[in-house]
Protein backbone atom coordinates (compact mmCIF):
# COMPACT_ATOMS: atom_id res chain seq x y z
CA UNK A 1 0.00 0.00 0.00
CA UNK A 2 1.47 2.91 -1.19
CA UNK A 3 1.48 6.26 1.83
CA UNK A 4 -1.30 8.41 0.27
CA UNK A 5 -3.67 5.27 -0.02
CA UNK A 6 -3.29 4.61 3.61
CA UNK A 7 -3.83 8.13 4.29
CA UNK A 8 -6.95 7.80 2.39
CA UNK A 9 -7.97 4.50 3.76
CA UNK A 10 -7.32 6.83 7.34
CA UNK A 11 -9.22 9.33 6.67
CA UNK A 12 -12.73 7.49 5.36
CA UNK A 13 -13.83 6.35 9.06
CA UNK A 14 -13.23 9.96 9.83
CA UNK A 15 -15.36 11.42 7.87
CA UNK A 16 -18.21 9.00 8.26
CA UNK A 17 -17.87 8.74 12.30
CA UNK A 18 -18.23 13.23 11.49
CA UNK A 19 -21.68 12.49 9.47
CA UNK A 20 -22.48 10.14 11.85
CA UNK A 21 -21.97 12.43 15.05
CA UNK A 22 -23.68 15.20 13.16
CA UNK A 23 -26.61 13.58 12.52
CA UNK A 24 -26.96 11.84 15.76
CA UNK A 25 -26.64 15.04 17.70
CA UNK A 26 -29.30 16.05 15.68
CA UNK A 27 -31.94 13.57 16.12
CA UNK A 28 -31.31 13.39 19.94
CA UNK A 29 -32.03 16.94 19.78
CA UNK A 30 -34.95 16.87 17.44
CA UNK A 31 -36.26 14.07 19.82
CA UNK A 32 -36.03 16.35 23.13
CA UNK A 33 -37.04 19.69 21.08
CA UNK A 34 -40.82 17.43 20.49
CA UNK A 35 -41.14 15.73 23.63
CA UNK A 36 -40.96 19.37 25.67
CA UNK A 37 -43.30 20.74 22.74
CA UNK A 38 -45.73 17.73 22.90
CA UNK A 39 -45.53 16.19 26.70
CA UNK A 40 -47.15 12.37 26.39
CA UNK A 41 -50.01 13.59 28.81
CA UNK A 42 -50.92 15.83 25.61
CA UNK A 43 -51.81 12.54 24.18
CA UNK A 44 -54.03 11.01 26.68
CA UNK A 45 -55.38 14.58 27.18
CA UNK A 46 -56.46 14.50 23.17
CA UNK A 47 -57.96 10.43 23.29
CA UNK A 48 -60.14 11.71 25.83
CA UNK A 49 -61.50 15.21 24.30
CA UNK A 50 -61.55 16.86 21.24
CA UNK A 51 -59.47 19.50 20.14
CA UNK A 52 -60.82 22.78 22.20
CA UNK A 53 -61.03 20.41 25.05
CA UNK A 54 -57.34 19.44 24.38
CA UNK A 55 -55.71 22.82 23.99
CA UNK A 56 -56.93 24.41 26.83
CA UNK A 57 -56.11 21.35 28.96
CA UNK A 58 -52.50 22.18 27.99
CA UNK A 59 -52.39 25.53 28.47
CA UNK A 60 -54.06 25.11 32.09
CA UNK A 61 -51.43 22.94 32.76
CA UNK A 62 -48.56 24.59 31.54
CA UNK A 63 -49.16 27.58 33.19
CA UNK A 64 -50.79 26.18 36.80
CA UNK A 65 -48.25 23.24 37.14
CA UNK A 66 -44.81 22.64 38.01
CA UNK A 67 -43.94 20.09 35.29
CA UNK A 68 -45.29 22.30 33.22
CA UNK A 69 -43.41 25.41 33.87
CA UNK A 70 -40.51 23.38 33.81
CA UNK A 71 -41.22 21.97 30.20
CA UNK A 72 -42.45 25.61 28.78
CA UNK A 73 -38.44 26.62 29.87
CA UNK A 74 -36.65 23.84 28.26
CA UNK A 75 -38.82 24.00 24.65
CA UNK A 76 -37.01 26.86 24.02
CA UNK A 77 -33.69 25.85 24.59
CA UNK A 78 -34.12 22.27 23.25
CA UNK A 79 -36.02 24.21 19.75
CA UNK A 80 -32.64 26.07 19.30
CA UNK A 81 -30.56 23.42 20.05
CA UNK A 82 -32.20 21.39 17.69
CA UNK A 83 -31.65 24.08 15.03
CA UNK A 84 -28.01 24.41 15.32
CA UNK A 85 -27.58 20.46 15.31
CA UNK A 86 -29.72 20.24 12.25
CA UNK A 87 -27.57 23.29 10.60
CA UNK A 88 -24.57 21.10 11.40
CA UNK A 89 -26.11 18.32 9.92
CA UNK A 90 -26.74 20.06 6.98
CA UNK A 91 -23.58 21.68 6.52
CA UNK A 92 -21.32 18.89 7.61
CA UNK A 93 -23.03 16.20 5.22
CA UNK A 94 -23.10 18.12 1.77
CA UNK A 95 -19.67 19.19 2.82
CA UNK A 96 -18.83 15.32 3.18
CA UNK A 97 -20.70 14.01 0.12
CA UNK A 98 -18.80 17.09 -1.92
CA UNK A 99 -15.47 16.06 -0.79
CA UNK A 100 -16.41 11.92 -1.73
CA UNK A 101 -17.70 13.22 -4.89
CA UNK A 102 -14.49 14.99 -5.83
CA UNK A 103 -11.86 12.38 -4.47
CA UNK A 104 -13.96 9.28 -5.40
CA UNK A 105 -16.13 9.91 -8.25
CA UNK A 106 -19.93 9.04 -8.40
CA UNK A 107 -20.24 5.96 -6.19
CA UNK A 108 -23.45 4.51 -4.04
CA UNK A 109 -21.63 5.76 -0.76
CA UNK A 110 -20.95 9.11 -2.27
CA UNK A 111 -24.80 9.40 -3.67
CA UNK A 112 -25.77 8.05 -0.26
CA UNK A 113 -23.98 11.01 1.25
CA UNK A 114 -26.03 13.44 -1.37
CA UNK A 115 -28.99 11.78 -0.45
CA UNK A 116 -28.93 12.38 3.17
CA UNK A 117 -28.05 15.89 2.63
CA UNK A 118 -31.11 16.10 0.78
CA UNK A 119 -33.43 14.96 2.79
CA UNK A 120 -31.62 16.74 5.56
CA UNK A 121 -32.10 20.21 3.90
CA UNK A 122 -36.01 19.19 2.56
CA UNK A 123 -36.75 18.26 6.64
CA UNK A 124 -35.30 21.68 7.67
CA UNK A 125 -36.99 23.62 5.04
CA UNK A 126 -40.50 21.17 5.26
CA UNK A 127 -40.96 20.44 8.54
CA UNK A 128 -41.94 24.86 9.03
CA UNK A 129 -44.68 24.43 6.57
CA UNK A 130 -46.50 21.02 8.21
CA UNK A 131 -46.44 22.45 11.39
CA UNK A 132 -47.95 25.78 10.71
CA UNK A 133 -50.62 23.68 8.49
CA UNK A 134 -51.22 21.53 11.14
CA UNK A 135 -51.74 23.97 13.89
CA UNK A 136 -53.79 26.36 11.78
CA UNK A 137 -55.80 23.15 11.09
CA UNK A 138 -55.82 22.51 14.76
CA UNK A 139 -56.57 25.97 16.00
CA UNK A 140 -59.68 26.03 13.41
CA UNK A 141 -61.41 22.96 14.69
CA UNK A 142 -60.16 24.46 18.64
CA UNK A 143 -62.93 27.57 17.72
CA UNK A 144 -65.46 25.74 16.14
CA UNK A 145 -65.60 23.21 18.68
CA UNK A 146 -65.73 25.72 21.22
CA UNK A 147 -68.10 27.86 19.78
CA UNK A 148 -70.66 24.31 19.57
CA UNK A 149 -69.42 24.10 23.31
CA UNK A 150 -70.78 27.55 24.11
CA UNK A 151 -73.97 27.35 22.14
CA UNK A 152 -75.01 24.31 24.23
CA UNK A 153 -74.23 26.29 27.26
CA UNK A 154 -75.85 29.43 26.77
CA UNK A 155 -78.96 27.64 25.46
CA UNK A 156 -79.12 25.26 28.99
CA UNK A 157 -78.95 28.55 31.18
CA UNK A 158 -81.27 30.17 29.10
CA UNK A 159 -83.58 27.22 28.82
CA UNK A 160 -83.39 26.69 33.18
CA UNK A 161 -81.47 23.74 32.40
CA UNK A 162 -78.57 23.99 34.67
CA UNK A 163 -78.72 23.55 38.48
CA UNK A 164 -79.44 27.04 40.50
CA UNK A 165 -76.20 26.04 42.65
CA UNK A 166 -74.52 25.49 39.40
CA UNK A 167 -75.34 28.79 37.50
CA UNK A 168 -72.82 31.03 38.86
CA UNK A 169 -69.70 28.44 37.68
CA UNK A 170 -71.32 27.44 34.70
CA UNK A 171 -71.93 31.55 33.63
CA UNK A 172 -68.34 31.45 34.41
CA UNK A 173 -67.15 28.61 32.31
CA UNK A 174 -69.25 30.16 29.38
CA UNK A 175 -67.62 33.64 29.53
CA UNK A 176 -64.57 32.24 29.99
CA UNK A 177 -64.81 30.29 26.86
CA UNK A 178 -65.72 32.88 24.54
CA UNK A 179 -63.44 35.28 25.60
CA UNK A 180 -60.50 32.33 24.45
CA UNK A 181 -62.08 31.96 21.49
CA UNK A 182 -63.36 35.47 20.28
CA UNK A 183 -62.19 37.98 22.63
CA UNK A 184 -65.24 38.86 23.93
CA UNK A 185 -66.15 40.44 27.17
CA UNK A 186 -69.71 40.74 28.34
CA UNK A 187 -71.94 41.16 31.84
CA UNK A 188 -72.80 38.18 33.44
CA UNK A 189 -75.00 37.37 36.68
CA UNK A 190 -73.67 38.12 39.47
CA UNK A 191 -73.83 35.94 42.70
CA UNK A 192 -75.65 38.66 44.66
CA UNK A 193 -77.67 39.81 42.24
CA UNK A 194 -77.46 41.78 39.06
CA UNK A 195 -75.36 41.87 36.29
CA UNK A 196 -70.94 42.52 36.02
CA UNK A 197 -68.84 42.45 33.72
CA UNK A 198 -66.79 38.88 33.30
CA UNK A 199 -62.83 39.76 34.19
CA UNK A 200 -60.28 36.90 32.62
CA UNK A 201 -57.81 35.81 34.65
CA UNK A 202 -54.11 36.94 33.79
CA UNK A 203 -53.71 32.86 32.83
CA UNK A 204 -57.01 33.43 30.07
CA UNK A 205 -55.38 36.51 28.79
CA UNK A 206 -52.27 34.72 27.89
CA UNK A 207 -53.61 31.73 26.47
CA UNK A 208 -55.88 34.61 23.93
CA UNK A 209 -52.87 36.37 23.60
CA UNK A 210 -51.22 33.17 22.12
CA UNK A 211 -53.89 32.02 20.69
CA UNK A 212 -54.02 35.15 18.36
CA UNK A 213 -50.34 35.14 17.55
CA UNK A 214 -48.89 31.49 17.36
CA UNK A 215 -50.58 31.31 13.95
CA UNK A 216 -48.78 34.81 12.33
CA UNK A 217 -45.83 34.11 14.04
CA UNK A 218 -45.35 30.51 12.73
CA UNK A 219 -46.07 31.60 8.78
CA UNK A 220 -43.42 30.29 6.79
CA UNK A 221 -41.67 32.26 4.24
CA UNK A 222 -39.08 32.13 1.41
CA UNK A 223 -36.15 33.37 3.19
CA UNK A 224 -36.04 30.19 4.69
CA UNK A 225 -35.04 28.54 1.95
CA UNK A 226 -32.18 30.46 1.03
CA UNK A 227 -30.79 30.32 4.84
CA UNK A 228 -30.41 26.55 4.70
CA UNK A 229 -29.77 26.45 0.88
CA UNK A 230 -26.80 28.79 1.55
CA UNK A 231 -25.72 26.33 4.58
CA UNK A 232 -25.98 23.31 2.21
CA UNK A 233 -23.98 24.84 -0.44
CA UNK A 234 -21.26 26.36 1.61
CA UNK A 235 -20.42 23.23 3.18
CA UNK A 236 -20.18 21.58 -0.04
CA UNK A 237 -18.19 24.36 -1.76
CA UNK A 238 -15.44 24.00 1.29
CA UNK A 239 -15.78 19.79 1.34
CA UNK A 240 -14.68 20.04 -2.09
CA UNK A 241 -12.22 22.60 -1.54
CA UNK A 242 -10.24 20.36 1.27
CA UNK A 243 -10.66 17.74 -1.21
CA UNK A 244 -9.34 19.89 -4.33
CA UNK A 245 -6.27 21.07 -2.11
CA UNK A 246 -5.46 17.50 -1.13
CA UNK A 247 -5.32 16.27 -4.21
CA UNK A 248 -3.12 18.65 -5.85
CA UNK A 249 -4.85 21.95 -8.74
CA UNK A 250 -4.51 19.52 -11.69
CA UNK A 251 -7.65 17.13 -9.83
CA UNK A 252 -5.25 14.44 -9.03
CA UNK A 253 -2.66 13.94 -6.46
CA UNK A 254 0.69 12.30 -6.40
CA UNK A 255 -1.54 8.68 -6.79
CA UNK A 256 -4.30 9.65 -9.07
CA UNK A 257 -8.08 9.75 -7.78
CA UNK A 258 -9.08 7.19 -5.43
CA UNK A 259 -10.73 4.06 -6.56
CA UNK A 260 -14.55 4.25 -6.65
CA UNK A 261 -15.40 1.83 -3.73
Amino acid sequence: MRPDEGGAAAGKPGLRALVTLCVGLFLVTEGVSILTAVPPWLLSVELEGGPGESLRALAVRCLDSNPGRTLLALQPVASLASVLALMLAVTVTAGAAAHRWRRRGRTRRTLGLAALAVVLLVYAVGKPVVIYGWVSRFMARSKQSGATVHERLREGLQSGKVPPQHRDAVWKLYASGVFVDTGERFEIPAPGGGLQRYEPTAGEVKFRDMQESIVIEMRPSWRPVATWSSLAAAGAAVGYRLARRRDGPAGSGPAGREPAA
